[in-house]
């Protein structure tokens, strides 16, 4: 469902996920059996996950260009709400 988020708002929004649980080669097995093209960020200190609030799975992060965070989504992710969110 990310994925085609992804590929559908790419002009507009960029989708970047964020792993931290695991180890690295289990997030790239990750990579290869999903087909996941949106960009990916490897966390394995856990730092990003304390920074954004977040303490479990799934969770979602809409930030601003600048960098400011705008909404934290915990649980599963409403595509419209980022969208409405993105639009603001």
């Amino acid at each position: 469902m990310v994925e085609q988020f992804a590929r559908q708002h790419a002009k507009d929004l960029k989708v970047v996920g964020l792993g931290t649980q695991d180890d690295l080669t289990e997030a790239a097995d990750f990579l290869a059996d999903t087909g996941v093209t949106h960009q990916l960020v490897w966390d394995g200190s856990g730092k990003s996950w304390r920074y954004f609030e977040i303490s479990s799975q799934p969770a979602s992060v809409l930030v601003a260009p600048d960098g400011t965070t705008l909404a934290t989504f915990k649980g599963g992710l409403n595509l419209d709400k980022v969208l409405e969110r993105a639009q603001r």
